[in-house]
């Protein structure tokens, strides 16, 4: 099972195939690392906070989108 080096956290074989570098079998860092983001080759201290809590990578506020326009 693959696991995130940042965090430890589960992530599937798919995340792997496109986020891992091609000679690893872990990913370097997840979206429930919120401190980490990948950049290049590395991975570096996000700048800002991105505001989740590592238990809903993917949020949906109905209300931002009630005019069909995008954020």
């Amino acid at each position: 099972m693959a696991r995130c080096q940042n965090c430890e956290s589960h992530v599937t074989e798919q995340y792997v195939a496109v986020f891992a570098p091609n000679d690893a079998d872990h990913p370097r860092c997840c979206p429930n690392c919120e401190d980490k983001i990948r950049e290049g080759a590395d991975v570096r201290d996000a700048r800002a906070h991105r505001g989740g809590n590592g238990e809903d990578p993917i949020s949906y506020d109905p209300e931002m989108f009630a005019g069909g326009g995008s954020a």
